[in-house]
């Protein structure tokens, strides 16, 4: 079989892009509009497909979340899912998940005993400003 010998050359060429303006996105703070959240109410909830009757599952169909099929816990636009604060009646949860050592399949909150349920993606009140991926806060009745 004969060897064959391919030689490329590439030639440079240059070409400029037209004006590109890069800015950050505005959050005014002092605004309660600009802050990026969602409401959930017991009404709704009850109404949402829940998987395998998991809280947190409602939540996965609002934008920027994901959530794994064997686990609960909410990835936040890219976040892990222990970056994502949970309060419930003010008392912040920091395991509100069962067997967090297995993946979490499950959390802690029963969708009938949640009376509203908050969900913030982006930024968020101060006094929750620990995490970095989001807030869920519920409350019960």
């Amino acid at each position: 079989m004969p060897v064959l010998t391919l030689e490329v050359r590439l030639a440079r060429e240059e070409r400029w892009l037209e004006e590109l303006v890069v800015s950050p996105d505005q959050y005014d703070l002092a605004d309660p509009e600009s802050v990026d959240r969602q409401r959930i109410d017991a009404r709704r909830l009850s109404e949402s497909p829940l998987r395998a009757g998991d809280a947190f599952s409602a939540i996965e169909l609002l934008p920027g979340v994901a959530i794994g099929s064997d686990e609960s816990a909410p990835r936040i636009r890219g976040s892990g899912g222990r970056d994502v604060s949970v309060v419930v009646d003010g008392l912040e949860l920091y395991e509100p998940y069962h067997l967090a050592d297995f993946h979490s399949p499950a959390s802690l909150l029963d969708p009938d005993a949640i009376n509203d349920l908050e969900f913030h993606s982006g930024a968020m009140p101060v006094q929750y400003g620990d995490r970095f991926g989001g807030l869920v806060r519920v409350e019960t009745p």
